[in-house]
């Protein structure tokens, strides 16, 4: 009797002849905290990378060196050496993608947000596919593990996150009073990713940075009055607790000043964070300490 031997070679699930935005040359993101497009090849540590260049206008003049990609295709993993760490050079690499994963899996990440400190852990909550031209790309649904920050969390193969390209596992970070970057458009030869809160790829940089600092959040009379930002600039407002449970702010009042106020869910207690969402598309957020 004769027998066939069948070998099975499995790679990365939609991982090979489609764009890949970091091992390309010209890829651009546009964030709402900077530009950023690819350069050519650099070697770091005898391993070749792509430059990566930051520029705070949407025209890429005057760009800064940031660091550099390097794209493991046999493991579909996407790592990155920031040029600097805490305001001295560095040379090591940090995990940003593992986009070879099932539903889940636990990834340790790293992103400029927390300046490379920690690996941040998120989880694989769902897996799916969009068509982009006549290209089929994974999404990765992901989740917060040890610090949820109640922001949802998607990756994109050759795109990377939806918080930008460097900033991996933001749904696994909690940092109050600040606001957390956004990605707006990534594209090459065409556009692979848009977020639909925005109708062009341009943003106002540093806007959402102003207005958290000059906001005043706290607690009065079971509602949480909110200082130095008009109710109409207001597109969503939501709670959401250290475990990651989210509640929606059913009303928002108007102040006679500059402001406004709305009430707490009777079911919140503890540190909640408020997330608002304005109507020039910028996320804040605050931290309130509710009592009864």
């Amino acid at each position: 009797m004769r027998y066939s031997l069948l070998l099975l070679f499995f790679v990365p699930f939609l991982s090979m002849g489609q764009t890949n935005l970091f091992d390309s040359i010209g890829s651009k993101w546009y964030t709402t905290n900077g530009y950023y497009i690819t350069g050519p090849e650099i070697q770091i540590n005898s391993i070749n990378y792509r430059e990566l260049h930051r520029c705070d206008q949407p025209d890429f003049i005057d760009q800064e060196y940031v660091g550099a990609f390097r794209y493991e295709a046999a493991v579909s993993k996407v790592f990155f050496v920031p040029v600097m760490i805490n305001g001295m050079p560095n040379n090591m690499e940090y995990l940003l993608y593992d986009f070879d994963v099932n539903l889940q899996d636990t990834i340790s990440v790293f992103n400029d947000f927390t300046g490379f400190g920690e690996a941040i852990r998120v989880r694989v909550i769902s897996l799916s596919t969009i068509t982009i031209g006549s290209e089929q790309y994974q999404k990765i649904g992901l989740e917060g593990i040890d610090k949820p920050s109640g922001y949802p969390e998607s990756w994109q193969f050759g795109t990377g996150s939806n918080f930008g390209p460097i900033n991996p596992g933001l749904s696994g970070v909690v940092i109050f009073d600040i606001d957390y970057p956004r990605l707006i458009c990534s594209e090459l030869d065409t556009i692979y990713y848009h977020d639909n809160d925005f109708s062009t790829c341009i943003n106002d940089l540093g806007v959402s940075d102003i207005l958290a600092n000059e906001l005043t959040v706290y607690m009065k009379n079971r509602q949480i009055v909110v200082e130095g930002l008009e109710a109409s600039a207001i597109q969503t407002a939501s709670f959401v607790t250290l475990s990651g449970s989210t509640f929606p702010v059913e009303r928002i009042i108007a102040s006679e000043e500059n402001g406004f106020r709305f009430d707490i869910p009777e079911q919140a207690s503890g540190v909640l964070i408020i997330h608002i969402l304005t109507t020039r598309n910028e996320w804040i957020s605050s931290k309130v300490f509710v009592t009864d």
